[in-house]
């Protein structure tokens, strides 16, 4: 019998071929996902959370499940209600009871939560006579547990203007502010746990000279051993230390605006500390146009990337920052001057540089509070626009 071995070869050419384009249409969008980070998009996930609320602050856990949102009466401003919601599959429900404060107390001013979202700390800087107080909560059996409270030295303190936890829970740093007297900078103090008390380690910490600077932005590591203060005053600048017992030791030099009035000095950091994005809602010298810069430490401060610049007038670009984990993600949040409605944009590092992925606008020109968070894999975003919430998933 005589083979066509021609015939042979070409149906195994036929045959390789109808094999490739299976694999590639499991590949493709409508099959198996690849995995690949070119699958992925941004969607809004939720666009109604809380719509009942009128919302001033925002946490968010590090895995990204959990959210702690501020409650404020936009009338009275005296003390708000703290909400922690938890998602549960593609929704999102709140988790143990409201927190709430006692009248003229500020509670909620600033929070704060643990990595797996088990811990809440609520600072309320009016609290007993504007001595301020920071209250610990722990989420046990659908409740939320009183673990300890942190009071002010002294009367005009306000302790709790500001403050942020480790992943554990088990440390803390807290910013306080003699709010409305002059001759009085901002300070920062670090907490450990200990047992049910929580000790000083860091006491009123003060790294200005000049009196009456605008309250520093603050950020804190993931194991508590980085603290970073930015200092938008005038040209602004930021400094970073690592927590050494009860010292705190500079890392590399201070970074500092390019020009007078640039108010550099709004910061965010990844996981580690080892990577800080910054901005200046100045830049360049109040045209308010407003500029990015990301600083990695190896062995000393260095620029990752370039720098990111506003596109026109009161554009205001770095008014809030946020990196991942990895420090290959950045959101920077901009535009709330008098003519410019809110916006974020979100960029990747790619091939040695930041690319813009993503832009999300309030379209509200009235809109002038504003934050964001990132939780440390970059897949969660949620924003405050105004007083309202928009969470955003990359997936």
């Amino acid at each position: 019998m005589k083979i066509d071995f021609l015939a042979i070869l070409n149906l195994k050419f036929v045959t390789a071929l109808i094999l490739l384009a299976s694999i590639s249409s499991c590949n493709s969008d409508d099959g198996i996902d690849s995995g690949d980070e070119t699958d992925k998009t941004w969607i809004q996930s939720s666009s109604d959370f809380a719509p009942e609320a009128s919302i001033n602050q925002i946490a968010i856990s590090r895995d990204g499940n959990t959210i702690a949102i501020t409650d404020w009466d936009p009338n009275l401003k005296t003390t708000g209600t703290v909400k922690i919601f938890r998602k549960f599959v593609d929704e999102w429900q709140q988790i143990g009871e409201s927190l709430s404060g006692i009248d003229d107390d500020k509670f909620g001013a600033a929070i704060s939560l643990s990595a797996d979202g088990n811990i809440v700390a609520v600072g309320a800087p009016s609290y007993n006579d504007v001595t301020g107080e920071v209250f610990i909560y722990e989420y046990t059996q659908d409740t939320w547990e009183p673990t300890g409270q942190i009071s002010g030295a002294q009367r005009f303190t306000s302790l709790g203007v500001d403050l942020a936890l480790n992943s554990d829970g088990s440390k803390i740093a807290i910013i306080s502010k003699p709010l409305g007297r002059l001759g009085f900078n901002s300070v920062l103090s670090i907490y450990v746990q200990s047992g049910s008390n929580w000790e000083s380690v860091i006491n009123n910490f003060d790294n200005v000279t000049a009196v009456d600077v605008p309250l520093p932005s603050m950020a804190f590591s993931a194991e508590g051993n980085r603290v970073f203060l930015g200092y938008t005053h005038n040209t602004g600048f930021v400094d970073a230390y690592s927590v050494n017992g009860s010292a705190l030791v500079s890392i590399g030099d201070r970074l500092v605006g390019e020009n007078q009035l640039d108010w550099f000095g709004n910061i965010g950091i990844n996981t580690s500390g080892s990577t800080v994005a910054i901005g200046g809602t100045g830049y360049p010298g109040a045209d308010y146009r407003g500029i990015v810069k990301v600083y990695q430490n190896n062995s000393g401060w260095e620029q990752k990337g370039s720098s990111l610049y506003g596109e026109e007038l009161d554009d205001r670009v770095g008014k809030k920052v946020a990196l991942n984990e990895g420090a290959s993600r950045l959101v920077v949040g901009a535009g709330i001057g008098i003519s410019r409605s809110a916006f974020v944009r979100v960029y990747d590092f790619v091939e040695g540089d930041w690319n813009e992925s993503l832009t999300i606008s309030s379209n509200d020109i009235e809109t002038f509070d504003q934050d964001l968070k990132l939780s440390d894999d970059g897949n969660t975003l949620v924003l405050l626009f105004g007083r309202k919430v928009e969470i955003w998933s990359f997936e």
